[in-house]
This record gives C-alpha cells, sequence and structure tokens, in this order.
C-alpha cells in the first residue's frame, strides 16, 4: 500500500524529472505538468440538489426503470390494438380521462379510448395514443380522424434505462443534463469527489494587494497591483474546488517559507513570479532549502517561456511567469487542466479550431499565444484579429479578447475560446 502525506494523499515520487536541455513544446510541457500531481482520493455525500459541478465518486446505477410505466408522450387518447391501422374516421367510446400522477388500473376494454396527458400513465391494454389534433369528440365518443400504428406516442417502461442499469460511471462532472439523469433514475445523495484544495500565491516584494491603491491614485515608487492573483482564482474558481488565497510572498526567504508553511496541507499551489530562476527569484531557494524538489523549465513558447515545477514532500507546485499576460495564459494553458487532474475530471484537450489572421503575420521560432477577437469568416474558417504590437504585461488587449490565437512555427493558426480553455 503506498505511504500517504499530508491530508490523506499518496505521496509523489521524490525526485523530479530534470529539466531538459532544449525547450520543451506546449503538448511536451503540458504532459510534464500532468504528471506533477494524482487525482484526490476521499469522497463525501451531498444531497443531489447540492452536487452541481461535483465529480461523481461512484457508478450511478438507476434505482428503478425509467421510465417507471408506459408513459404518454403527448396529450391525446390511448386506445387498444382494436383500433389499429383502421381506416378513419373511426368512432370509440370515451373513457374518463387520466391525469399525470393519477393511474387508472383497468384495462381499456375494446372499442375504448382514454383521455390521457403528456406524462400520464396509459392503462393497461393501450396498443398507442392518438394525439388529440387527430380526433374529434363526438359526444360520448372520439373519432379518430388518422390511422394510428402500434406503440405510436408511448415511453415505454425502460426506455431510458433498466433498473440496475449504470447510467453515470464515476469521474464524470454533474452538470446540468447529468444531475436531470441522476434525479430521473431515482437517486438521493451522491457520492462524490471531495474538493480539489488549491492555494494560489503571488511572488514579488513590488507588488500590492488588489484594492491597496488610495483614491488619488498614489503608490510607493516601485510598486504595482498584484494582477495575477484575481486572474487565477478566476480561472481555476470551480465548484469540485476549494480555492485557498496565500497571499504574496516577499522576495524574502523567511517570507516565502512561511507562505509554503500555510499550504502543506493543500493538493496544489500555483504561484506566478520566481518561475525563471534568477538570482532575484526565491521561491526555488526556499523550496528546496525546506528538503523539497525543484525543476525550472524553459518551454518554446511566447508568451510565458518559464515554467517551475515542484514537490515539497507531498505538495505538488506550479510556478507560472509573473508578467500578467504571461501568467494568464500559463494559467489557461497548464494550471486549469492541472486542477482538473487533480480534481478527478479528464483534463481539457488544448484542441482549438483552425482559423486565419486578418492581418498577415510572420511566424517566429516559438509557438506565439495572442489576444484575438472573432472578426467574421474566410474561407470557412474564423477571421481573428490579433494586435500588431504585443506585450507580456499588457492585459489591454485582453479584455476585448474572446480567445488565443495559437500562432505556431510552421504558420499554423488555431484559436482557443476563452470558455473552452476555462472549463467551458
Amino acid at each position: 500500500m503506498p505511504a500517504e502525506g499530508g491530508a490523506g494523499r499518496p505521496l509523489a515520487p521524490r525526485r523530479l524529472a530534470p529539466a531538459p536541455a532544449a525547450r520543451l513544446s506546449v503538448a511536451a510541457a503540458r504532459e510534464r505538468v500532468l504528471a506533477l500531481a494524482a487525482p484526490v482520493p476521499g469522497h463525501e455525500t451531498l444531497p443531489l440538489m447540492a452536487a452541481a459541478g461535483r465529480v461523481l465518486a461512484e457508478d450511478l446505477p438507476a434505482a428503478r426503470d425509467m421510465p417507471p410505466f408506459d408513459t404518454a408522450a403527448m396529450d391525446g387518447f390511448a386506445i387498444g390494438p382494436e383500433a389499429l391501422d383502421r381506416e378513419p374516421p373511426l368512432p370509440l367510446r370515451r373513457r374518463a380521462a387520466i391525469p399525470p400522477g393519477h393511474p387508472d388500473a383497468r384495462p381499456l376494454a375494446a372499442g375504448e379510448a382514454a383521455r390521457v396527458l403528456t406524462g400520464a400513465a396509459v392503462p393497461p391494454g393501450t396498443a398507442a395514443v392518438i394525439f388529440e389534433e387527430g380526433c374529434r369528440l363526438e359526444g360520448e365518443q372520439v373519432v379518430l380522424l388518422r390511422r394510428v400504428s402500434a406503440g405510436q406516442h408511448i415511453r415505454p417502461r425502460g426506455e431510458d434505462a433498466a433498473a440496475g442499469t449504470v447510467v453515470l460511471r464515476a469521474g464524470r462532472r454533474l452538470g446540468a443534463a447529468r444531475l436531470g439523469l441522476a434525479a430521473a433514475a431515482g437517486a438521493g445523495p451522491v457520492v462524490v469527489r471531495r474538493q480539489a484544495r488549491i492555494g494560489i500565491l503571488s511572488t514579488g516584494s513590488e507588488l500590492l494587494p488588489p484594492g491597496a491603491i488610495g483614491p488619488d491614485g498614489r503608490i510607493p515608487a516601485g510598486t504595482i497591483p498584484d494582477a495575477n492573483r484575481p486572474m487565477l482564482r478566476a480561472i481555476l474558481a470551480d465548484p469540485c474546488v476549494a480555492l485557498r488565497d496565500l497571499g504574496i510572498a516577499r522576495d524574502d526567504d523567511a517570507a516565502v517559507a512561511a507562505c509554503l508553511a500555510a499550504a502543506r496541507d493543500l493538493d496544489l499551489v500555483v504561484s506566478t513570479g520566481s518561475a525563471a530562476g534568477s538570482e532575484a527569484d526565491r521561491l526555488g531557494p526556499a523550496i528546496r532549502a525546506l528538503g523539497g524538489d525543484v525543476a525550472h523549465l524553459a518551454l518554446a513558447q511566447r508568451p510565458g517561456k518559464p515554467l517551475l515545477l515542484a514537490r515539497l514532500g507531498a505538495l505538488p507546485l506550479l510556478g507560472l511567469a509573473g508578467n500578467p499576460v504571461a501568467a494568464l495564459v500559463g494559467a489557461l494553458l497548464y494550471a486549469r487542466p492541472l486542477v482538473e487532474r487533480i480534481a478527478g475530471l479528464a483534463p481539457s484537450a488544448l484542441l482549438g479550431q483552425p482559423a486565419r489572421l486578418a492581418q498577415p503575420r510572420e511566424a517566429g521560432e516559438r509557438t506565439e499565444f495572442l489576444p484575438a477577437r472573432l472578426a467574421g469568416e474566410a474561407a470557412g474558417l474564423p477571421l481573428l484579429e490579433v494586435p500588431r504590437r504585443f506585450g507580456s504585461a499588457r492585459l489591454t488587449p485582453f479584455a476585448e479578447a474572446d480567445g488565443l490565437a495559437e500562432i505556431r512555427p510552421d504558420g499554423a493558426v488555431r484559436f482557443h475560446a476563452f470558455e473552452m480553455l476555462a472549463g467551458g
């Protein structure tokens, strides 16, 4: 049985693979990142009404047939087999109506037609339901004006699933349709994975907490507001995640160590800044000083070339570049899929769709990710507008963007909508 770390987590392998000499492709970097942590163990039982967005921990079988009886699929009249495929007009004796929730156990007699409403149980002996527009009423008779075939407008018992059939597999997120299916299957409380405990941390002595700027707009010389933690919170927020704000760690070994000490019971820390491993970066040295393992990776992408992978005991850490745009791109490409994996979901694939640029742009040696606005279509492909000038600290173009334009060194262009990258 594997040893366990804090909060019942299986201990990760002690050593990280060394950083490769060459720059990693985006696909290779995602593979390295996703290998950093395993899905969380542990589960809890929640009422169905409180389980939206959570990850199912056990297969869910149907507690009963779905539907549990032969049901009228629309308002109309239940008829017996003797009325099938008869030439209209065909008069039948009208029987009392059967509303939903009030089944009538009396068999349908030959020559009878019983009024049924959508969702009502049809009486025994029903061969079909004819919708009300296909009939007319004449006193105590119902006159069929159309031919009717067997089984028409009836939902037979067990049509969706028979009792005992697994209708939802473990590992699926309980979205709207799956919650509806679980309810229809007779589920009460459901067993879901516990929430993944994720910490977000900014590093840098130059950073001020969001909202720290006074009404006069003045701030201490050399400081800037921390834009990264609000972005990380927005990207990583999810019903299957419990986020913890670890604040800002100054470029000081003691400050970084204090933040890491507050994170030892978490399943992952996502940090920004100190990813490159320069002499001013204190995150890597602090982790090593505490006995952890650190790898600084260089990626063949722009923005966000540096990436830090670390383990401190059983705690994995993912360090993103500190420039806001690089942090935003890194969170979408790497942090969000890793959090999904830890939460027990299949990480979102980086697929995108082929696209074209409204204005030609020369491809570089690295894969570029630029803010893109949809500007129509060209040759059946999305047409993207991207800024001519771009910097890894300029968030303004992203505020009006619809997603990321991925421009590969071979000139291929793909579009990644924000809602797809952020768990859409």
